[in-house]
C-alpha cells in the first residue's frame, strides 16, 4: 500500500511539473548559509532565483555578490524582478512559487525544492487545475 501511495505521489508531482513553471524568491538579507543552500537546491532543479532588488541598493555590489555566488554554484539562474514579488504577494523569503496558466501556489519557509513540489502536488491549486 505504501509503495502505491508513493508511486501516486510521484505521478502527481510529474503531472504538475509538466505544465507548471517554478521560481524561488530570495533576498540577500537572508542568512548567507540559507541563501546559498536555497540557491544550490534551486540550481539543481534548474529553477531561477528571484530577487526583489539590489544588494545594498548598489548594482556594483550586487554584481560582485552574484559573481562570487556563481563561482560556488556554476549553473545559478538569478533574476531581479520586483514586480514578481508584487504579482505573487511575496512578503517573506524564501518563497517557492509554482504557476500554471490559470493559478499559482506559494510555499514559504526553509524547505527543499522537492518538499515544496510535494506540498504543491498534494494541496496546491496548480495540481487541481488539469488544463
Amino acid at each position: 500500500m505504501r509503495l502505491v501511495i508513493s508511486f501516486l505521489m510521484i505521478m502527481m508531482t510529474q503531472m504538475v511539473e509538466a505544465r507548471t513553471s517554478y521560481q524561488v524568491f530570495v533576498s540577500f538579507s537572508m542568512p548567507q548559509q540559507l541563501f546559498e543552500e536555497t540557491a544550490l537546491d534551486a540550481a539543481r532543479h534548474e529553477i531561477p532565483l528571484i530577487l526583489n532588488g539590489f544588494y545594498h541598493d548598489s548594482m556594483q555590489e550586487t554584481a560582485i555578490k552574484i559573481f562570487e555566488l556563481s563561482k560556488k554554484i556554476p549553473n545559478l539562474s538569478l533574476q531581479i524582478d520586483p514586480p514578481a514579488f508584487e504579482r505573487y504577494g511575496i512578503k517573506q523569503v524564501p518563497a517557492f512559487v509554482a504557476e500554471n496558466k490559470k493559478t499559482f501556489d506559494v510555499v514559504y519557509g526553509n524547505i527543499t525544492v522537492e518538499r515544496a513540489m510535494d506540498e504543491i502536488a498534494r494541496f496546491g491549486d496548480t495540481a487541481k487545475d488539469k488544463s
